[in-house]
């Protein structure tokens, strides 16, 4: 299954890490905005050297708000003790959305954060 949309930034900040292959992922915890009051939590893994460019030009600017294009691979719903469940998926790309934002102090916090883990 493939998905694409728009996601915004939650307030917990995105994670690097390398596989022990090398390969660089960036998590991303956002929010898909459904409606008024209603915002259904993502967790949203992307790997390799896109991701990595990705985050070089962008790390500044990926703050709670910002507005990102995404399409996903992979989407499984989790529910980590009592927290919301929370969307995962593998990105296949991730853009920037300039000057579109949401306020970030009407999202949830996230309640856990996981490592970011490398797609095969």
């Amino acid at each position: 299954m493939k998905a694409s949309g728009t996601l915004f930034l939650g307030r917990t900040r995105p994670g690097v890490q390398r596989a022990t292959d090398g390969t660089f992922a960036l998590q991303l915890h956002a929010l898909d905005r459904i409606g008024t009051h209603q915002v259904e939590p993502w967790v949203v893994i992307w790997s390799g050297a896109e991701a990595e460019a990705f985050w070089a030009d962008h790390q500044h600017r990926l703050t709670p708000g910002a507005a990102l294009r995404v399409e996903v691979l992979r989407m499984r719903s989790h529910v980590v003790g009592r927290a919301l469940p929370e969307i995962h998926a593998v990105a296949s790309d991730v853009q920037l959305l300039p000057g579109h934002r949401v306020n970030p102090q009407h999202t949830p916090a996230h309640t856990h954060q996981q490592p970011a883990q490398a797609c095969a």
